[in-house]
Order: structure tokens, then sequence, then C-alpha cells
């Protein structure tokens, strides 16, 4: 099975605005088109989907070729590996911080914790109790990886609208609690902080990614990707969103923040990015040669060490991003800004950084069958 190029671009290219959000500046002008531009639809949806979708047509190929024994040995091994990332990016994480004044002092409201229980910190990270700021994508993904043998071989047993219940279920379940703050009240313990995502939530798109990838391996999407109805109200839910996010017309009697929140997923979120997704899919899958770009692609087969060397990026070259914006800003808007010399530091020092990630890991690429 050869690897997809369109899928590395996607990935390089969610990792590279993943990278400009985490780093601009709300206000920035430049994050007025790379966040939730389209609609309240960002990076880490996609990029939770995909990694979905990789994951289905992988495993699902493993699967077929080798059995169920060896997806779930592939399965162990990739949640240690991305394990392993993450407690070493929370070693690292930790190290920068406490390492320099200037960098100690702007990520001291973030990681308080850090510099209060040091040694307690390290050790509730690394049983993803502990997940500031930037350190719970990791975790979110060591889990989810995990679920990946049972959900292949129940795709496999056509099980396909069971799984996809199954999932909806627990999306259901994510919007009336939080996972993680019930292991807060039953363990009781305050310094127990425990990510962005709400998981219940957001495994809902993983899993669509896994449906999604078997689907395609097996050639089962023609009818659906063909279908012009399908085509026609995506494009119309998709303008429509894109209409109220950007000018703000008001949909009646909604609850707009609650429905389109994103730590747990709301219903309109969910379905923004399903139309959205939809689109692509259906321009990609006719235009096989788009979206193949080799920089942009190199990224992508290294997503993992790119991800994680991001984040060492940003905690070291935000503090001077700071110093930037108060040397010079262009006022545009009363709610827009320019910040010309920390744009120039992100756009042309930290994303072209991010190539060196597997460089500095020193790791050839491994076809995709292995």
């Amino acid at each position: 099975m050869k690897r997809s190029a369109q899928l590395d671009f996607f990935r390089g290219l969610l990792l590279i605005i993943i990278t400009i959000d985490h780093s601009l500046t709300y206000n920035n002008i430049i994050k007025r088109f790379t966040y939730e531009f389209f609609g309240w639809v960002s990076a880490a949806e996609g990029f939770v989907y995909i990694s979905g979708l990789t994951a289905g047509l992988v495993y699902y190929h493993k699967y077929v070729e080798k059995g169920g024994q060896h997806i779930l040995e592939a399965a162990k091994n990739r949640v240690v590996t991305i394990y392993k990332y993450h407690i070493i990016l929370l070693f690292f994480t930790f190290l920068i911080i406490l390492s320099n004044f200037y960098i100690t002092e702007y990520w001291a409201q973030y990681y308080s914790f850090l510099f209060d229980k040091t040694l307690l910190s390290v050790i509730l990270g690394s049983v993803l109790l502990y997940q500031p700021v930037f350190m719970d994508i990791l975790p979110m993904y060591t889990i989810f990886v995990a679920f990946i043998p049972i959900l292949v071989k129940s795709l496999n047993k056509g099980l396909i609208w069971q799984v996809l219940v199954a999932s909806i279920v627990l999306y259901i379940i994510g919007t009336i609690i939080h996972p993680y703050h019930v292991v807060d009240t039953l363990l009781g313990n305050k310094n127990i902080q425990t990510g962005f995502y709400n998981l219940l939530c957001w495994q809902l798109l993983f899993v669509l990614g896994i449906v999604s990838g078997f689907l395609f391996y097996n050639n089962k999407t023609n009818k659906i990707i063909n279908n012009p109805s399908i085509i026609i109200v995506c494009a119309f839910f998709a303008l429509f969103f894109f209409v109220e996010k950007n000018f703000h017309f008001g949909i009646a009697n909604m609850d707009i923040e609650y429905l389109t929140n994103k730590p747990g997923l709301g219903f309109l979120r969910l379905l923004n990015f399903v139309v959205l997704c939809f689109l692509i899919i259906y321009i990609a899958a006719r235009n096989r040669s788009w979206f193949t770009n080799k920089y942009i692609c190199y990224l992508g087969k290294y997503s993992l060490e790119v991800f994680s060397f991001h984040i060492i990026l940003i905690l070291i070259f935000m503090p001077l991003k700071v110093y930037l914006n108060s040397i010079y800003t262009i006022k545009l808007t009363d709610n827009f800004y320019l910040y010309p010399l920390s744009s120039l530091l992100i756009l042309f020092l930290i994303v072209p950084a991010l190539y060196l990630a597997p460089t500095l890991v020193n790791k050839r690429i491994v076809p995709i069958t292995k």
C-alpha cells in the first residue's frame, strides 16, 4: 500500500496552520484568516479526523495482510511511541520554562503548578493527569490509538453502523459531562489539570476518520462522493456557516457559543466540519494531482515529530513575540492589529524551522505497509 500524498499534504498543511495559530496573537489580522475563517472549524478538527482516516486505511490494510494480532501489536507500539514523545516533550517543556527568566515570566500564568510543585507536576504529567497548555494533544492520541484494534475488527465484521452509533452515544454523553472532570472530582485533587479537549466528544471525529478510511480502502465511498444532492446540501451549509461566522447575522433562539463550543465539539461546530470535510474530499477525489506539494507533504510524513517540535518552538519564541509586538504595532480596526515584526518571526523563522524536526530526530520515513 503506497503512501497517500494527499493525506501527507493535508497533515502537513494543518500542522503549518496549527503552528501559526498557536503562535499569533489573537487579534493579529493574519489569524483572522487562519483560525476559523470558513466557519466554526479550526485546524485541530481536521487533524484529528485525518489521523483517524490514516489509521483506518493503514491498520485495516495491516489487518487484511497480517491479521488481528499484528494490528494489536502495531497499535501497542504506536501508543508507546506517542507516550514517549509526550514524556520527552513534557521534560523539555519543563526544562525550557525553568531555564530562562524571561521565558519563565511569560509562561508563569500557564504553568503555575509546575513552578509551585515541580516534582508532583512531573509525576502527574507522566500519568496524563497534568496537561497544561499544549500538553493535552498527545495524551488524547495515546488513548484514541489504543482503541484502533477494536474498531478495525468491528468494522471488518460489518458493524459500521454499530460503531458509529456507539461513538455518537459517547459524544452525547460527553456534551453532558467531561470525563476528566469526573476524574478530578473522584480524586479530589485540585492540582489535576486534564486538558482542553473533551475526549468523549472528540473521539467522534477520530472514529469518523477510521470509518472513512475503512470505506475508502474497500471502495465504498463512490456513491456518496458522487451524489449531487449531498454535494449541494454540503455547499449550502458551508456557505451558511461561513456567512454566519464572519458577518454575524444571528441564528434565532440558538445558543451559538454552546453549539459551537470547541472543547466539547458543539453540534454546529461538528456539522460545520462535516460539510467542509465532505467538500474537500469531493474536490481532492476528482483532482488527485492537487494537494501534493512535496514540501508540505514532507511535514505530513513526520507529523508526530513536527507537532512535538512546534511546541518547543512556541515555548522558546513566544516571549520574544511579545517584545516585538511592543516595538511596532499597526492598528487596522478596533478589533484587529498588524504586528509586522512578530509576524515575520513566525512566518519566516518558526514555520520554516518545522523542517528541522525530521533531521533532529534522525529518522527515515518508514513505508506505510510496515
